[in-house]
C-alpha cells in the first residue's frame, strides 16, 4: 500500500510536471503567433523584438520552440500514462490470480470434505 501511494505522488508529479510544459509550449506558441502576425508596426511592438532575441540565442524562434516544449510535454504525459496504467493493469491481473486461486482451493476442499462424508 505504501508503494501504491508513492507511486500515486509520483505519477501526480509527473502529470503536473507535463502539464506546467505543455502550458509553457502553448505561452510560447502563442507569444511566436502575436509577434508574426499583431498588425503593430514591429519597432512598437515588444513581442517581435523577443522572438528575434529568441531567435539569436536559440536558433529558433518562439513558435517553434513552443512546438518542441509542446511536445516533450506531451511525451511525458504519454509515458507518465503508459508506466502506470502497466503497473495498474498488473496489480489488477495479480488480483484476479489470487482470486482464482483461492476459488479453485475452496472448491478443492468442498469436494474433498464432500467424499469423505459419502464414504463414512
Amino acid at each position: 500500500m505504501k508503494n501504491r501511494k508513492k507511486a500515486l505522488v509520483v505519477e501526480i508529479i509527473l502529470y503536473v510536471v507535463s502539464g506546467g510544459l505543455a502550458l509553457w509550449g502553448l505561452v510560447y506558441m502563442i507569444l511566436g503567433l502575436l509577434a508574426k502576425y499583431l498588425p503593430i508596426l514591429s519597432s512598437k511592438n515588444p513581442l517581435v523584438s523577443f522572438d528575434n532575441t529568441i531567435a539569436n540565442l536559440f536558433g529558433l524562434n518562439s513558435l517553434y520552440w513552443g512546438m518542441i516544449i509542446f511536445v516533450i510535454g506531451a511525451l511525458v504525459a504519454v509515458l507518465t500514462l503508459l508506466y502506470f496504467a502497466k503497473s495498474a493493469d498488473r496489480d489488477f491481473d495479480k488480483k484476479e490470480r489470487r482470486k482464482a486461486r483461492l476459488l479453485h482451493i475452496e472448491e478443492n476442499i468442498n469436494k474433498t470434505v464432500e467424499t469423505t462424508e459419502e464414504n463414512q
